[in-house]
C-alpha cells in the first residue's frame, strides 16, 4: 500500500515536472518512463512479481489475501524484495516532494494564464453542450514544418493531398497518435473473423477507434465546413472541396490499414479495410455538425424527468454511434459469409452519410 501511494504521488509530481520542462522534453521523459515501466527490471516488473507471488501463494483455494500475505512474508527473500522496493520508492518520493516548491517557482505566469483561459473556454463550451468546442481548446497547435511548402501546382487532387499532408506534419503529436490508433483499430477489426460475441466487441471497438484515430487526417473536412458557412472565397463548390480533402485520409487508410493487415496475416479478409474507408465518410459527416440546435435546449418533461439531456447527448455522439454500428454490421456480415451484402451496406451507408452531410452544410449556410 505504501509503495502504491508513493507511485501515485510520483505520477502527480511527474505531471508538474512535465509542465515545467516543456512539451518536447516532457514527451521524451514520458517515453523513457514508459519503457522503464515495461522493462524486466522496471517498477512494473517489480509490482508484477509481487502480485504473482501473492496469487500463487493463495492457490486459488479461497485462503484469502491475509493468509497469502502471511505465507509471502514468511519468505525472507520475498520480504526483502517488498521492503527494499517500497523503501526505494518512498525515498524517491521524499526527494521529489522536496523539489516541489522549486518546481512551482519555475512555473511561468503567462503559461499559467494561458492554461487558465483555455480551461475556462473548454468549461464554457462543455456547459453550452459544445463538446467539439471544448476539445478544440486543447487541440495541438502547429509546432514544426513551418518551412514546408503547402501550396503546390499540378492537378487539384495532388495539390490538396500535399496540402493536407503538410498540415498533418505540422502537428506531429496528433499525427503519431492517429497512426497508432489506426493500426490498433485495424488489428481489432482483423479479429472479427467469426460470428461471436468477442468478434462483435472487437469490430465495435475497432470501428469507433478508427473513427477517432482519423481525426488528425481529416482536418480538411473541418476547413471545408468552415468555408461553407462563410463567404465563398475559394471559388470551389463545397462538395468538391470535401471530395478533394477526402484524398488524404483515404490514402492513409489504404496504406496503413493495408500494411497492418498484411503484416498481421490479413484476418477478416477485406472487411477491415472497407470498414475503415467507410469511417472517412463518417468523419465528413462529423465535420458538418455545426452548433447545438436551440430546439434541443427545450425541456422535454416525461415520467422519469427531463430527457432533453439524452437528446443532446445523442446529438453529440451520433457520429460515434453511427461509426460503431456501421463497422459492426459490415464486419459481421462479412464474417458470416455475406461479403456482397457487406459491401452494399458500406456503399449505401457512405451515400446516406454524404446526403446527410450535404443537408448539414445547407443548414450551416442558412
Amino acid at each position: 500500500m505504501a509503495a502504491s501511494v508513493a507511485l501515485a504521488c510520483l505520477g502527480v509530481i511527474a505531471a508538474l515536472v512535465g509542465q515545467v520542462i516543456g512539451s518536447l522534453r516532457a514527451w521524451v521523459a514520458a517515453i523513457a518512463l514508459g519503457l522503464l515501466g515495461v522493462a524486466p527490471v522496471g517498477v512494473g516488473a517489480w509490482f508484477g512479481s509481487i502480485w504473482t507471488g501473492v496469487v500463487g501463494l493463495s492457490g486459488g483455494n479461497g485462503r484469502g489475501l491475509h493468509s497469502a500475505l502471511e505465507g509471502w512474508l514468511g519468505h525472507d527473500a520475498g520480504l526483502s524484495l517488498v521492503l527494499v522496493g517500497a523503501l526505494v520508492l518512498l525515498g524517491v518520493l521524499a526527494v521529489a516532494l522536496a523539489s516541489v516548491p522549486r518546481l512551482l517557482d519555475r512555473l511561468r505566469g503567462d503559461e499559467l494564464l494561458r492554461q487558465a483561459r483555455r480551461r475556462e473556454a473548454a468549461a464554457f463550451a462543455a456547459a453550452a453542450g459544445e463538446l467539439a468546442g471544448a476539445s478544440a481548446a486543447y487541440r495541438e497547435v502547429p509546432s514544426m514544418g513551418r518551412g514546408l511548402r503547402a501550396v503546390v501546382g499540378g492537378p487539384r487532387v495532388l495539390s490538396m493531398l500535399v496540402r493536407d499532408g503538410v498540415g498533418a506534419l505540422r502537428t506531429p503529436q496528433r499525427t503519431v497518435f492517429g497512426l497508432v490508433g489506426v493500426v490498433a483499430a485495424a488489428l481489432l477489426l482483423g479479429l472479427a473473423v467469426s460470428p461471436s460475441a468477442v468478434a462483435a466487441l472487437a469490430a465495435l471497438g475497432g470501428s469507433i477507434l478508427m473513427f477517432l484515430a482519423l481525426a488528425p487526417f481529416t482536418e480538411g473536412f473541418r476547413h471545408a465546413a468552415d468555408a461553407a458557412a462563410g463567404a465563398a472565397v475559394f471559388g470551389t463548390p463545397t462538395g468538391e472541396q470535401f471530395l478533394l480533402h477526402a484524398a488524404f485520409p483515404l490514402v492513409v487508410v489504404v496504406l496503413v490499414v493495408g500494411v497492418t493487415l498484411l503484416v498481421s496475416g490479413g484476418g477478416g479478409g477485406a472487411a477491415p479495410l472497407l470498414a475503415s474507408l467507410a469511417m472517412v465518410a463518417v468523419r465528413a459527416y462529423e465535420a458538418g455538425r455545426g452548433h447545438l440546435p436551440p430546439l434541443l435546449l427545450t425541456p422535454m418533461p416525461s415520467e422519469v424527468g427531463d430527457v432533453s439531456v439524452l437528446a443532446r447527448l445523442v446529438w453529440q455522439l451520433d457520429s460515434v454511434i453511427i461509426s460503431g454500428l456501421l463497422g459492426l454490421a459490415a464486419t459481421m456480415l462479412w464474417a458470416v459469409g455475406l461479403p456482397v451484402v457487406s459491401i452494399v451496406l458500406l456503399v449505401a451507408g457512405a451515400l446516406v452519410l454524404a446526403l446527410a452531410t450535404r443537408s448539414r452544410l445547407r443548414h450551416l449556410r442558412g
